[in-house]
């Protein structure tokens, strides 16, 4: 855990934890990230204007929605200004990035864009996936990056996807992301989430047991940035105060309670068909044809997949659903979405994304 070192009033409430939780699964990049906080605090040399503690830059930071790029990112940058000043870090998205530069080359004010985007100490830039491939504004990315590198300043990038799949940024600017250090975010384990439960619940004004937030971390299974919405409502008594049961053993009876309600609003095998077939817009009917185009065969597969996930639905009962399909078939579907869930991180992120839909209806 990076305790107290990243924190500040973030406006959303799914932002509003007092530092970011970097468990077993993310070592590599607690340890990246203690790096750009000790460069925080370090004596810079005045004269280079170059930082006097190593840290990785460029450092691309990769992962599915809500697995807390945003929220570390932003507390980077507001640890930067809090010990250096405001004007030495900079933060913005890929989308603005471009936005604001068309608008300096409309307004003729190209040198107030750099001011405002070069010769800091460090500079966050979001959501790289959806930078256009426009060569006036990737040429200004590409000058931007080689200033940060020149003076050994930091850079911080994030993209939902790897380097490698950044098509839209041309090879000379994934060279120059991909020199630096490229780290896969992971969705928090379950120490991380039960101390992320806790500071939730600290944050709210209250106290709460070791036993209740494991247990909560182990068996709920919606992604991390609803622990939030789901620990308020834990925390409600009648009478619009807050306050959980007293004692551990109440805590843990009272959130097993909590538990077997929300498990028992569990989609069912009919509501895994029909999101699967509208989000990938395909007809249910065409998912219970025999078709074997590929689209068709991969939306199945994300029905027998979340099926077993989140409706706990046997392989006979999902071939049933899907056309009368036998048990060996369903089986070979549901073990070639796993291998994909693991190994390519599109198919990672239309899972939780389904997950999350089907869960919070």
């Amino acid at each position: 855990m990076l305790a107290d070192a990243i924190g500040g009033d973030f406006a959303a409430p799914s932002e509003s934890l007092p530092s970011f939780v970097a468990g077993p699964e993310n070592a590599l990049l607690g340890g990246a990230v203690r790096q750009l906080l000790d460069a925080a605090t370090a004596v810079p040399n005045v004269a280079k204007r170059r930082r006097s503690c190593a840290a990785p830059s460029p450092l691309y930071l990769y992962g599915a929605s809500g697995v807390g790029k945003t929220h570390l990112a932003l507390g980077l940058v507001r640890y930067w200004q809090a010990r250096r000043g405001e004007h030495t870090a900079w933060y913005t998205t890929a989308a603005d990035f471009r936005h604001f530069w068309n608008i300096a080359v409309k307004q003729q004010a190209e040198q107030r864009f750099r001011a405002e985007h070069r010769g800091r100490d460090l500079i966050v830039i979001e959501d790289l996936q959806h930078l256009p491939a426009d060569r006036s504004v990737l040429q200004e990315l590409r000058y931007t990056l080689d200033d940060y590198a020149e003076r050994e300043a930091l850079v911080v990038l994030t993209s939902r996807i790897g380097v490698c799949e950044l098509s839209n940024l041309g090879a000379d600017i994934r060279g120059r992301v991909a020199a630096g250090l490229v780290l896969d975010v992971a969705s928090a384990g379950t120490a991380a989430r039960a101390c992320i439960v806790q500071q939730i619940a600290l944050a709210l004004g209250n106290n709460f047991s070791t036993a209740a937030a494991d247990c909560l971390a182990r068996r709920f299974e919606g992604p991390v940035n609803q622990l939030y919405s789901v620990m308020v409502e834990l925390l409600s008594v009648p009478g619009g105060s807050t306050g959980p049961p007293h004692g551990a053993e109440a805590q843990l009876q009272h959130v097993e309670q909590w538990l077997a309600t929300h498990e028992a609003r569990r989609p069912t095998l009919r509501e895994v068909i029909r999101v699967v077939a509208r989000h990938q817009a395909i007809p249910e009917s065409q998912l219970k044809s025999n078709t074997r185009r590929q689209s068709t065969v991969y939306a199945r597969g994300l029905v027998v997949y979340l099926a077993r996930e989140l409706a706990n639905s046997t392989f006979e009962e999902i071939g049933r659903a899907l056309g009368g399909r036998d048990h060996s078939t369903i089986l070979h579907n549901h073990r070639k979405l796993r291998s994909l869930h693991e190994h390519d991180l599109v198919t990672r992120q239309t899972v939780e994304h389904l997950r999350r839909v089907l869960l919070v209806r």
